[in-house]
């Protein structure tokens, strides 16, 4: 599920056309109150790039940053109106999720979730997951116990991926199941139950899809009893339309090396189907032969949860779910950079497309957008027609490669959140006797005519999580505030320093 999440687009357009005619407020510091960063009845607690709420992170440990640091976008996976975000540093926050009315966390390296309202701060509940007896935390490679937060179908899964267990929480209360085991079947073809690649897939609240590498698994969210499990080939992409499970298959061949003289063709043929009333396995859906490519996967958008996808390429098909024929094809520009991601929130929906520019016709993009002798561009695809709409990106954008960044998770990660550019600009080192660190500053920006439409917060550092899709539009984000900092003496560099604790927050969009 790592595509389907809803970027809260700007349904905040109108607010930034309101102030665009004013100056950009001053950027501010994080707030060390654990609710809201300015005064209720003010009326900035609404403006554009004020911090309405900054939280604590509680149970984090000391640990070393480096200042001035900032990475822009963390998407992974949600349906509609729901973003779920991960990938957070090492003994940084493990998890994130902002669903409808909700924003979920774990604290650092303990079976404990929390979740605050996202328009105040103020927390809702605390609950520590059951454990079985003699649960020892097992930690993954950077030495943090790493659990997946999803919220879907009106619940909360929790998943430690190391252990293979899950519970099931409730959103009003934060009451949560017993802990279960993740039921792991051999495979007739020899091939095992893999570690990589598990996902848990809340279909309905008295339903849960648990879907591997290799397998399906219908599970009761109460029992933990298994109601069905069927055999799938390898895949990377997902879609949950109505009642069908749709998977690629098998688009990198990963089983290749228990098929004696084989190698990795790594070509995507066809749609594997699965009923998940029954667990049934349905006829395959075959691909037209222009979409059969290595880089081919199946992807689904919380703009229009019913529509089919498949990326291959270098195209965008919308598919039947029904036959497998492709209602249309985008064929993307041959300098697209990684994959699409939602657009803004338009009717019909639409997903968007980067295009670089060039340096004197080269075919190597420039180091930052509007700069060579083509401008980069943006490509709005409608998901009901399939036609492209460009829009210029000006060449008076002054962050460079901060404000678009094509090298996020997975490859796919930029900036561009409908029209507004998300920048991030660090500013210079203050001398000792200040605190001797560079910050980070969040703006956002036109990108058609480079103009900085608000500053957000001055912070150590930042990690910008993603945006709230229902009440007031919020950019989640973490980071360590100023006054959390103290010096490192064992630092090699000057700009390392100790994080006394992060802190989560929400800048007004």
């Amino acid at each position: 599920m790592r595509r389907l999440w809803l970027a809260g687009g700007l349904a905040m357009l109108a607010a930034v056309a309101a102030c665009s005619s004013s100056p950009s407020p001053p950027a501010s510091t994080l707030n060390s109150a654990s609710t809201l960063a300015c005064p209720a009845r003010s009326g900035r607690c609404t403006a554009p790039g004020t911090v309405r709420w900054s939280v604590r992170l509680p149970g984090s440990a000391s640990f070393e940053i480096s200042t001035g640091q900032s990475i822009l976008n963390y998407p992974a996976a949600g349906e509609e109106g729901i973003a779920d975000f991960g990938g957070i540093p090492s003994r940084y926050l493990a998890n994130v999720a902002v669903a409808p009315g909700l924003v979920l966390f774990q604290q650092p390296n303990r079976p404990v979730i929390e979740a605050i309202d996202p328009a105040t701060g103020k927390r809702l509940w605390t609950t520590k997951l059951r454990t079985p007896r003699g649960f020892s935390p097992n930690t993954d490679v950077s030495g943090a116990l790493s659990i997946t937060l999803t919220v879907s179908g009106g619940l909360i899964t929790a998943y430690d991926q190391a252990d293979y267990l899950w519970w099931v929480l409730n959103p009003a209360t934060g009451a949560a199941s017993p802990p279960q085991k993740w039921v792991a079947y051999s495979q007739s073809s020899g091939g095992t139950l893999g570690q990589p690649g598990i996902y848990v897939l809340p279909a309905s609240p008295s339903s849960v899809l648990m879907v591997n590498t290799l397998q399906v698994q219908d599970v009761d969210p109460v029992t933990g009893s298994v109601r069905w499990h069927a055999a799938v080939r390898p895949w990377t992409g997902e879609a949950l339309i109505g009642d069908t499970l749709y998977l690629d298959n098998d688009p990198y061949n990963y089983n290749f090396s228990s098929k004696p003289n084989s190698s990795p063709t790594g070509t995507d043929t066809a749609i594997q189907r699965v009923d998940v009333g029954s667990g049934r396995l349905l006829p395959q859906l075959p691909l037209a032969a222009d979409l059969r490519a290595e880089d081919g996967e199946v992807v689904q958008f919380a703009e229009d949860p019913g529509v089919l996808l498949v990326e291959a390429g270098g195209a965008l098909a919308r598919i039947s779910p029904a036959t497998g024929r492709a209602i249309w094809v985008y064929a993307a520009p041959t300098r697209t950079q990684g994959r699409a991601q939602p657009g803004p929130t338009t009717v019909p929906p639409t997903v968007e497309f980067l295009e670089s520019g060039q340096v004197n016709g080269a075919a190597y993009p420039p180091p930052s957008p509007g700069t060579g002798t083509d401008i980069w561009r943006v490509l709005v695809v409608s998901l009901s027609t399939g036609q492209a709409t460009p829009v210029d990106l000006g060449r008076a954008v002054p962050y460079g490669g901060a404000g678009i960044n094509t090298g996020g998770e997975g490859g796919d990660g930029w900036n561009l959140y409908g029209s507004v550019l998300l920048a991030a600009a660090a500013t210079k080192p203050q001398p000792a006797g200040a605190g001797g660190f560079s910050y980070t500053r969040l703006d956002g920006v036109d990108p058609q005519t480079g103009r900085v439409l608000w500053r957000g917060p001055v912070a150590a550092d930042l990690y910008v999580l993603g945006e709230t899709s229902s009440g007031p539009p919020l950019i989640i984000a973490e980071s360590c505030a100023p006054s959390a900092l103290s010096p490192d003496q064992s630092a090699a560099q000057g700009d390392q320093a100790f994080c006394n604790s992060e802190r989560l927050y929400a800048i007004n969009a």
